[in-house]
């Protein structure tokens, strides 16, 4: 994934709102990048999800 895509998480935070976080870190253990996105609305979630798949 291109460093420069985690400008484009800030449509993610956008939709979560305050109702939600996103958390976009590298794993310290493996060659990976972790994503964590939690909200209250599953329909909320699924959207960030998409919004993420697209991304990576």
């Amino acid at each position: 994934m291109d460093k420069n895509n985690f400008t484009n998480f800030k449509k993610v935070e956008e939709i979560l709102n305050e109702d939600g976080r996103i958390l976009v870190r590298e794993s310290g253990t493996q060659p990976l990048i972790r994503i964590l996105i939690e909200h209250r609305s599953e329909s909320i979630l699924s959207k960030a999800k998409e919004i993420i798949n697209n991304i990576i």
